[in-house]
């Protein structure tokens, strides 16, 4: 139990004292009145609202007999496994969820609904709740570890001024997700009306590229990892900016040194080949030397014919993502051969028109970039928020 300074005019209190767990049951599912039902991978976490769900027709194989709790909008949706995940939220709409998500109201005299979402969000809740929580591998809560949650609570006069400035920041967040996913769609209309140009000429990958993966790769030791040196490359330090070399291996010289066809230099682009296939970046930044493992494919284009930033857009458009679904088998997901991927063929204006049409997209990711950071901060300073002012450190008048 954490030692909590009570403010002034709050009170103490166990939060089952103040919220119900909901157990509205459906089992028969002929008596089912609605169509979406939500399941874990709909959570988003540490958010407010829960906007994602699926809907339940063509899903009748996909959900599960533990799929018979009803909710309905208002309500808020926790999420009882692996508590780290911070998975919970209010929903606007109703459907169905399994009996490992909770279904919470508060009571309406003592606590306010709109301010039950922040609460599970906060980090005394959250360190309540892996504190409590059973197993190690799938841990799990159940709702008297969650009830016995030590909630500060302020006068309802306070909660409502809580509840005005934390759903104010949460509506500043919906519209700046919402302009993100505009400014995606944008670059995504962009990318593929300049890329897929029908008047340039069709060059394959093989043409203009030097394409090679790691053959005969034996892993590496305990003795092979270096605090220092050579970066080993992965697709797991991809990330939007490009590589994050900050979570690369070291490995050491003569590890390095026996593919030196695979060495890796800026502006190579990286492919998966094996696992999530399809995924790509750009090397930039690179201080050094750095390698890659066997799960991906170098591909160096020849500057004279190619650009390699205008390589890069063409293979995070859509016509790469149409070839990478072609390599599905049933519903997993193959390998990606280097001799097909060899034969992807792109449109290749000059050199000029490269440049004109690089130019007009880094105006575009430059914006979804800023946007994307400053939905990040603003994320941010919702949280920061939602633990001063739900502990009472920062009052509002």
């Amino acid at each position: 139990m954490e030692n909590k300074k009570v403010p002034k005019d709050w009170k103490l209190v166990k939060l089952g004292d103040v919220v119900e767990h909901i157990k509205e049951k459906i089992h028969d599912r002929e008596e089912w009145k609605v169509d979406r039902y939500i399941g874990g991978q709909h959570f988003d976490e540490g958010e407010i609202r829960i906007t994602k769900s699926a809907p339940i027709e063509g899903n009748e194989l996909v959900i599960g007999s533990a799929f018979h709790m009803k909710f309905k909008p208002g309500q808020v949706l926790y999420v009882t496994r692996n508590p780290r995940l911070r998975k919970g939220g209010m929903v606007d709409f109703e459907g169905v969820c399994s009996n490992v998500t909770f279904t919470l109201e508060a009571k309406k005299d003592e606590l306010m609904q709109k301010l039950l979402p922040f609460v599970i969000q906060t980090e005394g809740f959250t360190r309540h709740t892996c504190a409590s929580a059973h197993g190690s591998t799938n841990p799990f809560l159940n709702w008297k570890d969650i009830a016995s949650y030590d909630l500060l609570l302020p006068p309802m006069s306070e909660q409502k001024k809580i509840a005005e400035v934390l759903w104010g920041v949460e509506e500043n967040i919906k519209g700046l997700n919402k302009f993100v996913e505009n400014l995606d769609r944008l670059k995504e209309k962009i990318l593929f009306e300049l890329i897929n140009d029908p008047k340039s000429p069709q060059l394959k990958i093989i043409d203009f590229c030097y394409v090679k993966g790691r053959i005969g790769w034996k892993g590496l030791k305990k003795s092979e990892f270096t605090k220092e040196g050579p970066y080993l490359i992965t697709g797991t330090d991809f990330c939007e900016e490009g590589i994050n070399w900050d979570t690369c291996y070291h490995i050491t010289e003569e590890r390095y040194e026996e593919s030196s066809e695979i060495i890796v230099k800026n502006g190579d682009i990286l492919v998966t080949k094996d696992g999530t296939i399809g995924k790509v970046t750009i090397v930039e930044g690179l201080k050094g030397k750095a390698s890659l493992n066997s799960h991906l494919l170098l591909v160096r284009p020849d500057d004279k014919k190619i650009l390699d930033k205008f390589l890069y857009y063409a293979l995070k458009s859509k016509l790469f993502r149409a070839f990478i679904d072609q390599q599905k088998t049933g519903t997993t997901l193959a390998g990606l051969n280097q001799r097909k991927f060899e034969q992807f063929s792109i449109p290749a204006p000059t050199i000029k028109e490269q440049e004109k049409i690089i130019k007009r997209i880094n105006v575009v990711s430059n914006s979804l970039k800023n946007a994307q950071e400053n939905l990040k901060s603003l994320k941010n300073l919702r949280q920061k928020l939602i633990n001063e002012l739900l502990l009472g450190n920062l009052r509002l008048k």
